[in-house]
C-alpha cells in the first residue's frame, strides 16, 4: 500500500491536465463570480439557508453526506469555490478520456462545461451545487474507468460504484455519463479504433454495469427509506 501511494506521489501530472484544471477553474470562477459574490434568492434558497439536504423520498440518499463536505449553510463563496474545483476535475477526466492534446481545444472544452446552461442553472440552487458537481465528477470517472480495452475487474467495479453513488446524489447526472459514453464510442468509431466484436462486447459490459449499478441504487434507496421510517 505504501509503495502504491509513493508511486502515485511521484507520478508526473501531464501538462494538458494542468491546463484543463487551471483554465476551467479560472473560467468558471470568472463566469459565475457575480452569483458567488451576491445574495440572489429564489423560491428554494430562502428555505435552505441551513438544510441537511436529506431528500430520501426523492431518491437522493447520498446527497446529505456529500453536501456536508463543505457546509449545510448557504455560503456562496465556499460552495462556489468547491463547485468550480469539481468542475475543473471533471474537465481533467474528460480530457484524459478523449486523450486531448491541443491546449486551445482543452480550454474551450473547460469553458463549455463551466458556462453550459445546465451548470449555470445548478448555481441558482447554490446551497447544494457542490454536491451536484461531485455527482457530475463521479459520472465522468465512471466512464473513464470503463474505457474500451479495460480488462481489470476492479476498475469496472469502481466504475459501477461511481454510477450508483452519483445517482444517489442526483439521478440527473446519469444522463451525463450516458452522453460521455456515447461521445466516446463515436470518437472511437470515427478513428477506426474499434472493431465490431470489441464494440459489441464493450457495449454489453456497459449495459450490465449500468443495470447492476441502478439496481444497487434502488436497493440502497429502499433500505434507507425503510430504516429511516420515511
Amino acid at each position: 500500500m505504501g509503495d502504491m501511494l509513493l508511486q502515485c506521489y511521484r507520478t508526473k501530472i501531464k501538462k494538458e491536465h494542468k491546463v484543463a484544471f487551471v483554465a476551467t477553474f479560472i473560467v468558471a470562477m470568472l463566469i459565475h463570480m457575480y452569483k458567488f459574490s451576491n445574495t440572489l434568492q429564489n423560491h428554494d434558497s430562502v428555505f435552505n439557508f441551513y438544510a441537511d439536504q436529506n431528500l430520501l423520498p426523492s431518491g437522493r440518499w447520498a446527497l446529505s453526506f456529500f453536501a456536508g463536505f463543505s457546509s449545510y449553510f448557504d455560503l456562496p463563496w465556499l460552495l462556489g469555490v468547491v463547485s468550480c474545483f469539481m468542475i475543473a476535475l471533471t474537465t481533467v477526466v474528460i480530457v484524459a478520456l478523449f486523450d486531448m492534446k491541443n491546449p486551445v481545444l482543452i480550454v474551450l472544452t473547460g469553458a463549455l462545461i463551466a458556462a453550459s446552461p445546465a451548470t449555470t442553472e445548478t448555481f441558482f440552487f447554490l446551497y447544494t451545487a457542490d454536491a451536484y458537481m461531485i455527482s457530475m465528477f463521479l459520472s465522468a470517472i465512471a466512464v473513464y474507468l470503463s474505457r474500451m480495452g479495460e480488462s481489470r475487474p476492479l476498475r469496472w467495479i469502481v466504475s459501477g460504484v461511481c454510477i450508483c453513488v452519483s445517482c444517489g446524489i442526483y439521478q440527473a447526472y446519469l444522463a451525463f455519463s450516458f452522453m460521455l459514453t456515447a461521445c466516446y464510442l463515436i470518437v472511437r468509431l470515427l478513428d477506426n479504433r474499434c472493431r465490431r466484436g470489441e464494440c459489441f462486447k464493450w457495449l454489453l459490459m456497459q449495459l450490465i454495469m449500468y443495470v447492476v449499478s441502478l439496481a444497487a441504487f434502488y436497493v440502497i434507496w429502499k433500505m434507507c427509506m425503510h430504516f429511516s421510517g420515511m
